[in-house]
């Protein structure tokens, strides 16, 4: 789904066929069992009165196990963010400056005013959240399902919430809501409720997280890699530790401080903290392969990431959209040819960088913010971008391993490569290319 661009109802169809195609392979079941999707897939797209989206922004389903006999067995699956989705990553992803009161699992109900203490969460998973519990299969609210579900159940019902990524974060989150309001739809009890959430980030303040603690802690296996940047986020002391990651490969530089500083600056005072942070994460080690393979990443969306921190450099704190635009389109050429550099016999670690090439690409940066800042000093700042764009070689690399370590090492680590690859198989794609392929 991430590389399709499509309107809902296509999306919508697309996704309905794909799941079934894998739930009903003879091969896939001999990995993974024989499933039902019982409710979804659902895929919410973003329509908005100035700007709408062209891709899935948001995807779940239910489904059924089927070689249970003790009792009814059932995952809801969450997607992860789609890299394609500015609505996923601006919205639910970074949309973290602001915080919600948890309001008894439905964050969006409370006012923006209610901020003094309590449990919250930030507004983009608040939002989330919202699109989850509003999403319906053949007119049928996920609560409405799980109603009917529990009212006519005649064996015990086992509920798992997964998800990776921005799955990863809302898995938790939906299921510590639907806790908050089980009387709305298992009004006996009858339902026990288990989380496999993988690769999340914070999704709310210390309040939050100790309240997730003591309802669903024993209950969670939270699954993280230590070399990932996601689970990192938003909690203070966890983001200090992004820039090192990766040592003694990449050192950290002023490039990606500056990205790091930048979440620091969206999530700063929101008192984020990690779920179940006792959990030990998994480490598999760096991958010097990944060094030479950055033809996955995006040219254009990581123009705008640098441009953004750019002017950030330059002292803007919310650029206007028209100059990041501006900047993205001048810089997009230079970090190209680091990226192409690689289908030379040289790697991308042993290009050297010319300060002149670097120049003139900073005198088009400079003059363009000169029109929106025109006090700007010209020569201090023409010498500090060349120091900054001197990183980008390694801030290249340093995205791109910090992709792969999001992905693959996930997919090694709990052993269902074969089913990795299957699945690209029987539906003919590679959503992540080269990049999320295991060792």
């Amino acid at each position: 789904m991430s590389t399709n661009i499509s309107s809902q109802s296509e999306l919508q169809k697309l996704a309905t066929e794909r799941l079934e195609t894998i739930v009903s392979d003879p091969e896939i079941q001999q990995l993974i069992g024989e499933w039902e999707v019982v409710w979804g897939p659902v895929v919410y797209q973003y329509d908005g009165e100035i700007i709408d989206s062209k891709v899935a922004d948001s995807v779940m389903y239910m489904a059924k196990y089927q070689d249970s006999d003790e009792s009814d067995a059932y995952v809801i699956a969450i997607a992860g963010t789609n890299p394609k989705s500015w609505y996923g990553m601006i919205v639910q992803d970074l949309w973290v400056n602001q915080t919600k009161l948890w309001n008894k699992g439905k964050p969006w109900e409370a006012d923006f005013g209610d901020q003094a203490s309590g449990m919250q969460v930030s507004a983009g998973i608040s939002r989330g959240l919202q699109i989850l519990w509003e999403m319906q299969s053949q007119e049928k609210l996920l609560i409405d399902y799980l109603k009917e579900l529990t009212s006519s159940a005649t064996k015990p019902i086992l509920v798992t919430i997964c998800g990776h990524s921005l799955g990863g974060s809302l898995s938790p989150s939906l299921a510590l809501s639907l806790i908050d309001q089980r009387s709305e739809w298992d009004a006996q009890s009858n339902t026990t409720v288990s989380v496999l959430p993988s690769a999340g980030f914070s999704p709310g303040n210390e309040e939050f997280a100790e309240y997730y603690e003591e309802q669903l802690c024993q209950v969670t296996d939270r699954i993280w890699n230590e070399l990932d940047t996601v689970p990192h986020l938003y909690q203070q002391d966890m983001l200090e530790q992004i820039p090192t990651l990766y040592e003694p490969h990449i050192e950290p530089n002023s490039l990606i401080n500056r990205l790091v500083n930048f979440l620091d600056f969206l999530s700063k005072g929101g008192n984020y903290q990690q779920l179940c942070s006792q959990t030990p994460g998994f480490n598999l080690g760096y991958n010097e392969a990944i060094d030479n393979r950055l033809e996955d990443l995006a040219i254009s969306e990581l123009s705008i990431l640098v441009a953004k921190l750019i002017l950030r450099h330059l002292g803007y704190e919310a650029p206007p959209q028209w100059l990041i635009n501006k900047v993205a389109k001048i810089i997009a050429p230079l970090i190209k040819r680091f990226i192409t550099s690689r289908q030379s016999d040289k790697t991308l670690s042993d290009d050297k960088i010319n300060e002149a090439e670097i120049e003139q690409y900073v005198e088009k940066i400079i003059t363009e913010v000169q029109t929106d800042k025109s006090e700007l000093d010209r020569n201090k700042s023409k010498i500090s971008l060349i120091q900054l764009l001197l990183n980008l070689p390694d801030f290249i690399k340093y995205l791109a391993q910090a992709f792969f370590q999001h992905l693959a090492p996930y997919i090694e680590y709990l052993e269902v490569s074969d089913f990795w690859t299957m699945f690209k198989e029987k539906l003919e794609i590679n959503p992540f290319g080269p990049l999320a392929n295991p060792r």
